[in-house]
Formats: structure tokens, sequence, C-alpha cells
């Protein structure tokens, strides 16, 4: 894949980590992928923060892209149409058009948000801009930035063929064939050589169990997100970070296993269900927790993280 550009928006922003959020629409004979990066990853997201996707027709493709804070009452985003050539051939290009979205109550009520007082909340940033991609090309938009942290969120966008989630036929036969959804991943920066520390933690519509329990509020909207930690807000319990390596403030109390990982938090039983296996490699691997009591939070809320401090 070739990065093609990388569009600043230097704006006031939150206060997480690495690959926050992915996913995709499909279009007409064509996909629009996204995945979502807080650049640096630390520190994480203030807890409250979420995003939600909406696709709708075919071409052109329109994509609703919203990230909220529900704490503060504000939100960013955008809205992109993507159009493809009629008949599209090998070399052809894209037109992506993205604009600042307008959260109005029928957008809210399609993306089903839940905002009962959308006339309060507040939007932040203005993306706009006109690009043309080919099929594999990349472009990151910064999407906001925290002059404080000089933190960036940046999606990374392209086209691909389209993502098929569902069994489809095969051609030409009466039958069936799974064919594998399409993803899509991209790294920024120079290559360098992998290290253990780096491993990675990988969630796809996580849910989360407490004490046999589960918690439907966290981890709502999250489609896929993978990070070098998970994060759980709970308001009883505080934060929770986990870790596949040992760091300083962090105890052995947990185990992973395919797409379920299981920890403790004192007399506390917790669990992290994924709808795809949580930890790179197939074997079981120890799950490290720090818990800080001390973190208010008012929400329920699963996420991913950027690497623990291992000083």
């Amino acid at each position: 894949m070739k990065l093609i550009g990388l569009f600043l928006l230097a704006v006031a922003a939150f206060g997480q980590a690495n690959v926050i959020d992915s996913g995709n629409a499909n279009g007409q004979g064509f996909g629009f992928f996204w995945e979502t990066r807080l650049d640096p990853g630390t520190p994480e997201l203030a807890d409250g923060f979420g995003r939600k996707s909406l696709g709708e027709g075919r071409n052109p493709l329109l994509v609703y892209r919203v990230f909220l804070d529900r704490r503060a009452r504000s939100y960013f985003g955008y809205e992109a149409t993507i159009t493809a050539p009629a008949a599209p051939k090998p070399g052809d290009t894209y037109r992506i058009v993205m604009a600042p979205l307008e959260l109005t109550t029928e957008l809210e009520r399609r993306m089903n948000l839940k905002i009962t007082d959308l006339a309060e909340w507040k939007r932040l940033g203005a993306v706009s801009i006109v690009q043309t991609l080919r099929i594999g090309d990349v472009v990151g938009v910064t999407l906001m930035t925290n002059p404080a942290t000089n933190q960036r969120i940046i999606d990374y966008v392209t086209i691909q063929e389209p993502s098929v989630d569902l069994w489809s036929f095969n051609r030409g036969y009466d039958t069936f064939n799974p064919e594998p959804a399409r993803q899509f991943a991209y790294a920024p920066g120079d290559p360098r050589d992998f290290t253990p520390a780096e491993a990675e933690f990988s969630l796809s519509a996580p849910r989360l169990i407490v004490n046999g329990v589960r918690d439907d509020s966290a981890g709502a909207g999250i489609r896929t997100a993978t990070g070098r930690t998970i994060l759980v807000a709970l308001p009883q319990l505080g934060r929770i970070t986990l870790s596949l390596v040992p760091a300083p403030g962090f105890a052995k109390a947990g185990e992973v296993r395919g797409t379920s990982l299981r920890f403790s938090v004192g007399s506390d039983k917790l669990e992290v269900q994924s709808a795809a296996r949580i930890a790179p490699g197939s074997g079981p691997y120890t799950i490290y927790v720090k818990q800080e009591p001390g973190v208010a939070v008012s929400l329920s809320n699963i996420a991913t993280g950027g690497p623990p401090a291992l000083k």
C-alpha cells in the first residue's frame, strides 16, 4: 500500500492508543476502509469517548463517521462521499470528498447514538478534503489534535474490493462458499525489527462479563480495535489495564485463551470475550493487571491502549 497524503487539522481536542478503531463500508463493486490511530498512544483517551459509523448508498457511497465525548457533550467527525467510475477498470481512480459531520436529529436517529440532549452538544473540528485514490492507495486524515499533549487522532483510509461478511454463492455452482471478510490495517513510519513487547491484543465486538453478569454498555459500538494493552473502566473498580508483558505496577492475575480473556481484581472475576482471537499465537498466555481505583469512572468501557511503561 502506498501512503499518498496526510491532511492535518489542528484544533482543541480530547485526551488512548495506537489503533482505536477500524471498519469499512461497501459500495458498488468497492469498499471504503478505515483504521483510526491515536498518535502517540499515551495518555489514553478519556473515559466516555466513543465512535460510530454508518454507510449508505452504493455509488456514490456515503459514509458518516462520528467520535463522541459524552462527558463533555461534544463530537467531531466527517461525512465522506465516495464515487466510483461507472465501469471501473484496473488503474481507475475513485473520488473521495470529506466534509465536516453535522449531527442532526435525523442522523442521530439513523446512527442510533442515543443522545437525548443533542441541542446542547458542541461540534469540534472541520475536516474538508477532496482526494482521488486508486485501489490500494492510502491517505491519512488528521481529525483532531490535542495541543496540550501533541496527540493526533488520524484516520487512514483506502479503497479496496468490497468486504464479504456472509456466505456467498460460489460462482456457477449451486453451493455456498465462505469468503473471508477483507480487513485493512496500515502502519505509518519507518520499518524496524519486531520485538515480543510489541505484540498486540485484538478485540472484535468485545463483551465484558463481571462476576458472571454481562455489562452491555461496555464495548458498545466497537467493531475491531488493537493495541498493546486493553483498558477496562468500571465505576465500581476504576481503571484497569491489561498487558501481555510484565511491567512496574502490574501483577500476574489472569490468562487469555483464544477468544476469551479472564482476570481477577480483588474478589471480582472479570472476562472479556471477543468474536476473534484476542492475543497473537495459539497458546494460553499470562495476563498482567494494573488497577487504578482512584481514577473516577462514570461509564463502563472497554478499549485498547498503548504500551505499558516498562521503567
